[in-house]
Order: structure tokens, then sequence, then C-alpha cells
């Protein structure tokens, strides 16, 4: 369901001499979404991905090229069964890499759907877990700042599957280590970068960020154990 206003216009004409007109305006009203789906697919990874939002709601703000400010953005749903949604912040969605502030939250989300990435990063199915998950994202003249605030609880490796990109640590003893007493690892791995660079890419940024977690995880009770003995 969709109430907005929509309107467009040219106030320009070209003249007989070949003059130029105005620049198009163009300027949507604010938007409301009730029950919607929101459907997400990957088929670059080993096993391909796919999931869905669903009972998706709320509001999108003014869109318009009359205007420098971003439009708000409040949206929430439901993710596959048990999971939810929400998003809030503002969006410049005609440049987002202008001006955008993205805050999503992800809760319940089961970690088996997130098979396909650990299989690709790091060779190992997901058997079992839950996944909380905060993103902040800020992008401001096309600098991108984030911070990704992660709780697993009672995560569960599975089976070994083949790729090349697999990370090779020993993930068993790193998951053990980050987790706590209660089963659950909380960690948070900011991003950055600059978009208009052609070698920055966010899954390569963040699989570094990870693989470099890991690896200091690993490595401490080792360090502290060479420190003890000399």
């Amino acid at each position: 369901r969709r109430s907005s206003t929509l309107a467009a216009r040219d106030d320009g004409a070209a003249d007989g001499n070949g003059g130029g007109s105005e620049p198009f305006q163009l300027s949507i009203g604010a938007t409301e979404i009730a029950d919607g789906t929101a459907n997400f697919a990957d088929n670059s990874l080993p096993i391909p991905f796919a999931t869905g939002i669903y009972e998706l709601g709320g509001t999108v703000g003014t869109i318009g090229t009359g205007t420098l400010a971003p439009a708000s953005v409040e949206l929430d749903g439901r993710v596959d069964e048990y999971g939810s949604v929400a998003v809030d912040g503002e969006l410049d969605i005609l440049s987002p890499a202008t001006q955008s502030q993205l805050d999503v939250t992800f809760r319940n989300v089961a970690m088996p759907r997130l098979s396909p990435y650990t299989a690709k990063f790091a060779g190992r199915r997901i058997a079992a877990g839950r996944l909380d998950l905060e993103l902040s994202y800020s992008v401001a003249d096309g600098v991108l700042n984030a911070s990704n605030e992660i709780v697993i609880d009672q995560l569960e490796l599975g089976e070994p599957v083949e790729s090349a990109d697999a990370l090779d640590l020993p993930l068993g003893l790193a998951i053990a280590l980050l987790k706590d007493s209660q089963g659950r690892i909380e960690v948070d791995i900011p991003v950055s970068g600059d978009l208009s660079d052609p070698q920055f890419s966010i899954g390569g940024v963040v699989a570094k960020a990870v693989r470099n977690l890991l690896v200091g995880v690993v490595a401490a009770p080792f360090k502290i154990l060479a420190g003890l003995v000399g």
C-alpha cells in the first residue's frame, strides 16, 4: 500500500536559437509500506544463499531533486520464521554515497541459514546458533564509516565445505576461546573505506577484519604460554 504524491516539472523551454532549459525537477512524497516483502539472493557463493523479509512495514520520507536533505527511513519486518529486522535512519536515495546514515538491527536470526557465507570464508557450514546484529553505517561524500556489533548464541560448526577462499585457521579453537560462560560470542567489527576506490569491497573488508580477529584470538593463549615459559 502506498500513499504518496508525485510532482515533476520542467519550466524551461528551448527557444528558436537552441537555448537550454531549466533542470528537470522531481519530488515524491512520503511513501507508506504495509505488509510488504523483500527478497535477497546471492549466487556468487559455493552454496547459493537466499532469504526473505516478510510483514515489512514503515515509511520512507520525501524524495526530491530540489532538496539536499536525505529521506528518512523507518521500517521493520520479520526475517525467515523467528527473526526480526528494524531499519532507521536517513538515506539520499538518488545519491546514497553522498549522505546516508542507516542503523539496521537483526534479532534472533537462525545461523544455519548463513552457512553459504561461512562455507565460502571459513570452509564450514553452521549446525546451530542464533544471531543478533546491530549495524550502523554512515556515508559522507563517498567515505564509509560503520560498525557491526555481533552477538552469536550457542554457535556450533557443521561439516566442512570445499572453498578456495576459506581461512586456514583452527576455527573450533577460535570459537571456543571467543565464547563466554553462557556460550555467547560478542564482537564489534568496524568497517571504513572510500567507496570511490575501485579496490574497495565491503565484503572483502569484513572478511579481512574477521580473519584478523580470529588470528588474534587463536594466537593469544600461545603468546601467554610463551611469556610464562620465557
